[in-house]
């Protein structure tokens, strides 16, 4: 006799169940020569289960309840009996229930949780994972709310440690730090810690004083408590330390005659000493600045040295006369305090010409022109160039046109007249066109300033005006002639009515011009059915619609058809006719 023969496969892959697999029932199968319908009975963690054998495969499901209650090495034992009765033997198993890894980051982050701006371009962390396997990737993500940063680590023995992390430009606050790991079976593990990024250095100001006990002054963020050093005497070697405060704005001050120092003593200073100050906040960020001592004779800015350097004089504050101080011209606007054209917004001397523009700073005063600006109206010609041709230096447009004096005198036309310019436009008095009405009245008639008979038939604007004749309209004058192609009388623009020509409407060309006008339209039988005064192809125009007459319904549309048109109008006192056929077609 012989026995059945039974095998388990492989399970979950890899026979290790982790643990977003035993989230799912967990499915247990194999194959064997036993009988179809035969039962096979599977024993895993004291617990039993059965399948039925069909062709030659079987399997089952443990439930999710079950896969997550395995112990971490299980042995799955499975057997079956023919139908004779005959046992095969037992086969096993062996799985692996991997659910359980670890992952923590050491603490504190960089000594204190702090991460100031020498630390932010190279933050360390380290950790320590549990049943994660070597050479596993730990993924660090630095988070300020909106942005962030990666870095990585790999699991050594059960340890990782990042580094070269650069968060320098998350917002300064909570930093999220978050480690996460994964086993090789792809069980995960995170733990999350904060950090504070404070990179955001506090400043002290540098300056020059006279006051041997200086008050020295900064910035740092609101309330920030600041530690403040000062090297006194240029050895390298903080002399003094106080402890100040910032206000609520961030603006700190240390009145050095007045603080107590927290160590230290302030010396008694004297010309060209200086003052290296070291302003550190609670976070370790750290500015530096520096005060010199300075004797300033005339309280120009400039000490007397600099002065002897730079040939001004020390005992006179503005050497050069123009109303600037010899320490402003240097230490703020870059200009030579030995040159009175050289300032700003200072005044040269009244015989210069600094802007070598042919005037004098007398005569720029006088004019109310920039004596430092060659060209004070920036329109192409200097001041000097404007007062020779008598225009306004002051004005890029004397004559008012759009056209600056500078592009009319390269045109070669007048910058004193306002009708002389290319692609100008005239004051509103002018008559350039000389024809009696002013750019002004031309403009509000639609006719053209520059030609004096914009309709060209033969009569000028301003005496079509006062003939109360239409300067627009070469057919509408006293004693003139009609332009060439002009068409004075009236025409049928099509004698097809439908929708899609002239938006359906019978349009009779220049109909407007003689609104003394009756329109009729008759059918093929003569029955009139549509007639109307005043025809004007708008509101006052036939559509293909009844109008009511005799046995034709008003509003109808009319049938598709051939129709015939009669318009009686009235030209010039003479009255005349124009009749034909249209043609209706929807």
């Amino acid at each position: 006799v012989t026995a059945p023969t039974i095998t388990i496969d492989v399970v979950s892959n890899d026979d290790t169940i982790n643990a977003v697999e035993d989230d799912s029932d967990v499915t247990i199968s194999g194959t064997t020569d036993a009988e179809d319908g035969q039962i096979v009975t599977v024993s895993l963690n004291g617990q039993s289960y059965t399948a039925v054998v069909t062709g030659g495969t079987w399997s089952l499901d443990i439930p999710a309840t079950d896969a997550q209650a395995l112990n971490v090495n299980e042995t799955i034992t499975a057997n079956v009996s023919d139908l004779a009765g005959n046992p095969a033997v037992a086969v096993t198993r062996d799985i692996v229930h991997d659910v359980v890894i670890g992952i923590d980051i050491d603490t504190p982050i960089e000594i204190d949780d702090i991460v100031n701006a020498v630390e932010d371009n190279d933050v360390v962390i380290t950790g320590t994972t549990t049943g994660v396997e070597d050479n596993q990737i730990v993924t660090i993500t630095f988070g300020d709310g909106v942005n962030t940063v990666t870095s990585t680590a790999t699991v050594i023995s059960g340890v990782w440690t990042a580094s070269d992390a650069d968060i320098s430009t998350l917002t300064n606050g909570s930093i999220l730090v978050n480690a996460e790991v994964s086993d090789i079976p792809g069980n995960n593990a995170v733990d999350s810690e904060t950090v504070i990024l404070d990179n955001t250095a506090p400043i002290a100001d540098s300056f020059s004083t006279f006051d041997i006990d200086p008050v020295l002054t900064g910035n740092a963020s609101a309330n920030e408590s600041l530690v403040i050093e000062l090297d006194t005497d240029g050895d390298g070697l903080t002399d003094v330390t106080y402890s100040v405060i910032a206000d609520a704005n961030g603006e700190w001050s240390l009145d050095t005659g007045m603080a107590t120092p927290t160590s230290g003593n302030f010396p008694v200073l004297t010309d060209e000493d200086v003052i290296e100050i070291i302003v550190t906040d609670a976070s370790g960020n750290s500015g530096n600045g520096t005060v010199t001592i300075s004797e300033d004779s005339d309280n120009d800015g400039l000490t007397n040295n600099e002065e002897s350097d730079l040939g001004t004089d020390p005992n006179n504050p503005d050497s050069d006369g123009d109303g600037i101080v010899d320490g402003e011209e240097v230490l703020v606007d870059n200009t030579d305090p030995l040159n009175d054209c050289d300032h700003v917004d200072g005044m040269p001397l009244g015989a210069s010409d600094c802007d070598n523009d042919g005037l004098t700073t007398e005569e720029e005063v006088t004019l109310g022109t920039d004596p430092n600006n060659p060209d004070t109206d920036n329109d192409g010609l200097t001041d000097g160039e404007e007062v020779d041709l008598g225009t306004d230096p002051n004005n890029p447009d004397t004559d008012g046109d759009g056209i600056t004096d500078g592009q009319e005198v390269l045109d070669n036309t007048d910058p004193l007249d306002a009708c002389d310019s290319i692609n100008g436009t005239p004051i509103g008095t002018s008559d350039c066109d000389n024809d009696g009405l002013t750019t002004d009245e031309e403009n509000s008639l639609g006719t053209d300033p520059e030609n004096e008979d914009t309709d060209g038939d033969g009569i000028n604007d301003g005496q079509e005006i006062e003939d109360s004749t239409d300067p627009l309209d070469g057919c509408s004058s006293i004693g003139g002639t009609p332009p060439q192609g002009t068409a004075c009388d009236i025409s049928i623009e099509s004698d097809l009515v439908n929708p899609n020509t002239n938006g359906g409407v019978f349009t009779i060309n220049n109909i407007e011009s003689f609104p003394n006008n009756t329109v009729r339209i008759y059918n093929r039988w003569g029955v009139l059915v549509f007639e109307t005064n005043g025809y004007d192809n708008n509101g006052n125009a036939f559509r293909g619609i009844s109008n009511g007459r005799v046995t034709v319904k008003k509003n109808d549309e009319l049938p598709v058809g051939v129709y015939y048109y009669i318009i009686d109008y009235a030209n010039d006192q003479q009255s005349k006719s124009m009749n034909g056929y249209l043609y209706i077609n929807r």
